[in-house]
């Protein structure tokens, strides 16, 4: 009985959106549902630092975890460059995708020159 309340308590926390302690590691997972929450928490935490990770997942072969990986990006960056996360064909999305690898550059670049 203990374990079945343990087990409920874990489901619930999931369904409910708990997504504290994830670190960048979390975002390679190999679980589409661990990458999809990574990024729904760095996107949260709008965490420029995640920026690089969440554009490579802007690729990743499951469209839930480019959906998360879209949506942290738009809230980190208050900026949106098109990127459609339901389109299979790279090709459709490659300029967008240049265009958050360049924004996601700058800011990690401006955060290493400030910590100078």
């Amino acid at each position: 009985m203990q374990k079945s309340a343990s087990l409920l308590v874990v489901v619930l926390l999931l369904l409910a959106g708990c997504t504290r302690g994830y670190q960048l590691r979390h975002l390679e997972d190999e679980r589409p549902f661990v990458r999809m929450k990574a990024a729904a928490y760095f996107g949260e935490q709008k965490s420029k630092e995640a920026a690089p990770h969440l554009v490579r997942l802007l690729e990743d072969e499951d469209p839930s975890v480019r959906m998360f990986s879209h949506a942290a990006l738009k809230k980190i960056s208050g900026k949106d460059f098109g990127y459609d996360p339901v389109f299979e064909d790279k090709e459709s999305n490659k300029a967008s995708i240049d265009k958050w690898r360049q924004w996601a550059h700058s800011v990690t670049s401006a955060e290493d020159k400030s910590s100078l």
